[in-house]
């Protein structure tokens, strides 16, 4: 039976969170999209609830009740590598089918498709740019013994071999989870034929604790020197543009990592990154068959000029709502989640 929580002519949304929602510091920094409950709230004219996706008595027949769900309160969903996507074939596709009219911004099959970084290949084989990258599955069974064997292996990746063979790449590769999240375990290895205490301390640690997914070998982009841009979709129209810039001889863009954020007009955007950011969007609704409700293209220009997409953020994106995003876009956003028209 399912259990309808909307009982009256308001339409109910569900904001799915990974932590208790009683834990939760709704506010800047401490929490992205954190203004967006709050704010549907305050119309009065919708039923915002807000729980955790790992709470048992969250069933199927449970979420089937609600009129709307939405990602964007699932920060640190990557935290929990099985338990998430289980959550969304076991109790989130059967509720699908039990209700016909329950939404779910994004849809389910774009979020966990976007769970794994391994979707940087499907990208590539539709003919987009990404960063040259290796995926080694097979580093969580016990496959390396030393660290010594760990780094021959990843000094045999094509990626390196390519980088090196072509002299065009002096900073080395990047190393990371294929599942993971503002930059966790994202390191530099700069000569993997020479390494030193920091390289053999992070090799160490990935055999000692493992890692979520694949490692990522990706060739070092040297453009994101230059800034990141993250172009920023609402219902498919491309609404805002930030550029993340990281501090003097970082490669991570999180203000963590002393990292500076700060918003551009769309015009100033290149048309490469605004052309190719567009067509990915458009090749993610042919693929999945549904338009997504937001989105965040993240990537790098080129010294000729190409878009370099680095990520795509289609679960829980920081959309930057709170500082640099007008009342049009907002409006925009909030209709698309309630599939109501602006």
């Amino acid at each position: 039976m399912i259990l309808k929580t909307n009982t009256n002519t308001a339409p109910s949304i569900l904001f799915l969170t990974t932590a208790d929602p009683a834990t939760i510091r709704a506010e800047w920094p401490y929490y992205q999209n954190w203004t967006l409950p709050s704010v549907l709230k305050s119309r009065g004219d919708v039923q915002v609830h807000i729980r955790c996706w790992r709470d048992d008595s969250l069933t199927p027949e449970v979420l089937a009740g609600y009129d709307n769900i939405t990602f964007l309160w699932c920060n640190n969903y990557h935290e929990h590598p099985v338990a998430f996507p289980t959550f969304l074939r076991q109790r989130l596709y059967p509720a699908r089918h039990l209700s016909s009219t329950m939404r779910v911004v994004n849809n389910s099959d774009v979020v966990l498709w976007n769970t794994d970084k391994t979707y940087l290949q499907d990208v590539k084989k539709a003919g987009f740019l990404i960063p040259d990258t290796d995926f080694l599955a097979d580093i969580n069974d016990n496959n390396f013994r030393t660290v010594g064997e760990l780094a021959e292996r990843i000094a045999r990746s094509s990626v390196l071999v390519a980088a090196v063979a072509a002299a065009k790449n002096g900073k080395g590769v990047v190393l990371k989870p294929s599942i993971s999240g503002s930059s966790k375990q994202t390191y530099l290895l700069k000569t993997p034929n020479r390494l030193n205490d920091e390289d053999v301390a992070y090799l160490q640690a990935i055999l000692r604790d493992g890692i979520d997914g694949s490692l990522m070998i990706q060739a070092y982009e040297p453009a994101i020197a230059n800034g990141e841009y993250s172009l920023v979709y609402i219902a498919g129209e491309h609404t805002h543009t930030m550029v993340k810039t990281p501090a003097r001889g970082e490669f991570r863009c999180q203000a963590e990592f002393g990292g500076q954020i700060a918003q551009i007009d769309n015009s100033l955007v290149p048309q490469a990154a605004r052309d190719t950011a567009t067509r990915i969007m458009e090749y993610m609704e042919s693929s999945f068959g549904a338009p997504l409700g937001y989105c965040r293209i993240d990537g790098v220009i080129r010294d000729d000029g190409s878009f370099v997409m680095m990520e795509i953020e289609a679960i829980e994106p920081h959309l930057w709502l709170e500082t640099h995003a007008d009342e049009k876009t907002k409006e925009k956003l909030y209709a698309t989640l309630l599939g109501t028209s602006v």
